[in-house]
C-alpha cells in the first residue's frame, strides 16, 4: 500500500511538472541534485549518526522510503520551485514556496504515520524546519543554474 501511495504521488507531481514546465532541464537537474544531496545528508545525520530515526525493517516499506527520498521528495521540490519561478509576483512566489514546504512536510509526516520510519528521538515538528531549509537552499541556487546556462549559451555564440 505504501508503494502505491508513493507511486501515485510521483505520477501526480510528474504530470504537474510536465504541464507547467518553466525551468530548463539543466535547472531541473541542478535543483534535483541539490535537494537530493541535502535529503541524503539529512537522512545520514539523523538516521545513522544521531539515531533519531529508524527506518522500517521490511523490504517493501524500506523500498517505499527509498523511492520517496530519492525520487518523490526531490520531484516535489523541483515542482514547487518550477511553480514559484513561473509566477509573476513576489507574493505568488512566497505562496508557492509555503505551499511546497507544507506539502513536502505533510508527506514526510504521513510517512511517519504510515510507519515507514520510526522517530525515536526526532520531534516531528522539526520536519517543517528541515524542509524549509532544503527548499530555501535549492530555491536560492536555482538562479545560479540559470546564469550558468545563459553564460554557456552566450559564450558559444
Amino acid at each position: 500500500m505504501a508503494i502505491l501511495f508513493v507511486a501515485s504521488l510521483l505520477l501526480i507531481f510528474g504530470v504537474i511538472l510536465y504541464f507547467q514546465q518553466q525551468l530548463t532541464i539543466f535547472e531541473m537537474a541542478g535543483c534535483w541534485l541539490v535537494s537530493l544531496l541535502f535529503i541524503h545528508i539529512w537522512l545520514d545525520i539523523s538516521g545513522e549518526n544521531l539515531q533519531l530515526i529508524q527506518h522500517a525493517r521490511t523490504i517493501p516499506l524500506f523500498t517505499a522510503v527509498s523511492i520517496s527520498k530519492a525520487f518523490l521528495f526531490p520531484l516535489m521540490v523541483v515542482t514547487f520551485i518550477n511553480l514559484a519561478v513561473a509566477s509573476g509576483h513576489v507574493w505568488q512566489k512566497v505562496g508557492w514556496s509555503v505551499i511546497g514546504i507544507m506539502t513536502i512536510s505533510m508527506c514526510d509526516i504521513l510517512h511517519y504515520h504510515l510507519h515507514l520510519f520510526y522517530a525515536t528521538g526526532w520531534r516531528i515538528q522539526w520536519t517543517f524546519g528541515i524542509w524549509t531549509f532544503i527548499f530555501c537552499v535549492t530555491l536560492s541556487l536555482q538562479p545560479l543554474f540559470y546564469s550558468l546556462l545563459h553564460k554557456e549559451k552566450q559564450s558559444s555564440l
